[in-house]
């Protein structure tokens, strides 16, 4: 009987690995995909420019009192302390993605950020329709993908057919 249940736990012990993997994953997803919705939402009903910096492992939000796109000493962060990505997430895209877009590319300005105007319209000063940036937890990626509109989707890493699904 013991060794039936050692022989089950062995089974087990890899999957649970890579279950958390995923779950990591899709939790740092999800959690840019609520400070990007939070900043489109306070920028419509506030009728102000937000803008969201992502870091190493983080992201926050600020009120772009100015509108120029960068945060100065009179524009304070409005979230206390910045989102965490879950633990051993950080922002990455997978080497062989075939539209691997770096994270400083974001917006043009600079800064590794999304700015939305107060119409909730991210602003958006290079080609294109869309922004992205992907989460990752070792072999675990997720796409959020940003409309210049504001809507926001999230796609997985397919590493066997290589492509996001």
């Amino acid at each position: 009987m013991l060794a039936l249940i050692a022989f089950g736990t062995l089974l087990i012990l890899p999957n649970f690995g890579r279950m958390t993997m995923r779950h990591r994953a899709n939790e740092g997803a999800r959690q840019i995909q609520s400070i990007l919705q939070i900043a489109r939402m306070r920028s419509i009903s506030e009728r102000k420019e937000y803008v969201v910096v992502f870091a190493q492992n983080t992201a926050n939000l600020y009120l772009d009192a100015n509108k120029n796109g960068t945060r100065e000493t009179n524009e304070p962060w409005r979230l206390i302390t910045p989102m965490r990505l879950p633990i051993s997430a950080k922002f990455a895209f997978p080497a062989n993605a075939p539209d691997n877009p770096e994270l400083t590319s974001l917006n043009g300005y600079g800064c590794k950020c999304a700015r939305f105007q107060v119409n909730g319209i991210m602003r958006n000063p290079l080609s294109g329709t869309e922004r992205k940036l992907s989460v990752q937890v070792g072999r675990e990626y997720r796409q959020i993908t940003v409309s210049v509109g504001g809507a926001i989707s999230i796609q997985r890493w397919d590493a066997g057919s290589n492509a996001w699904q």
